[in-house]
């Protein structure tokens, strides 16, 4: 069945990078379509066939699709040990994407490409897209500025936290000053209690 085969030199490009899974799987190829046919067929256990698609793109910081992803996928270890013969396709598939940039592992991606059509299909669409330096500079160049982004949202939302709890330690400090100095404590000892200047708690 699979007219392509891997061996341990070559340099693919890892399919489970979100751009790189769309860039295999979204092709308006007729190896695109019919691996995306297979690959759906195999998890739903119905036998489908794409004719068209259009990319629906979850928000850059929606990571669970891609979590539960490789959590299923680190529970591949235990299948990749079983002979290809008596894997499911879902099985197959999985074997796939977790080992195929694996080279130690290529025997056995070359065995489930050989008895899976739509996987050697998906698989002559990655190698395509690996030995072409232009689309992987070009896809390796969109995931790290997801990445970036994604890292930056993350910095935001820490310093937005950081912000708002020393703007609640403020507003505690200048309430409590407030209601030492309607108790006539001195101002000297409000801000040796709480911090403030002497400034902020004539301003109380």
């Amino acid at each position: 069945m699979a007219a392509i085969r891997f061996d341990e030199t070559e340099d693919l490009i890892d399919i489970c990078l979100d751009n790189v899974f769309k860039a295999v799987f979204a092709r308006d190829t007729a190896e695109s379509r019919g691996a995306l046919s297979a690959l759906l067929s195999a998890v739903t256990g119905r036998e489908l066939r794409v004719a068209a698609l259009t990319i629906n793109e979850p928000p850059i910081d929606n990571l669970r699709d891609r979590q539960i992803l490789t959590e299923e996928l680190s529970k591949v270890e235990v299948v990749i040990e079983k002979p290809v013969g008596k894997m499911s396709g879902a099985e197959h598939w999985a074997v796939f994407f977790r080992y195929i940039t694996d080279k130690g592992k290529r025997k056995k991606i070359n065995e489930v490409m050989e008895s899976e059509e739509g996987i050697a299909m998906a698989g002559e669409v990655l190698v395509r897209i690996s030995r072409d330096e232009v689309e992987r500079a070009r896809l390796m160049s969109e995931y790290k500025y997801v990445v970036d982004t994604q890292s930056k949202v993350v910095q935001a939302k820490r310093e937005g936290i950081r912000e708002g709890i020393l703007k609640g330690e403020q507003k505690k400090a200048l309430e409590f000053a407030q209601r030492l100095k309607r108790r006539g404590v001195a101002a000297e000892q409000i801000a040796e209690d709480t911090g403030l200047t002497l400034k902020q708690i004539d301003e109380v």
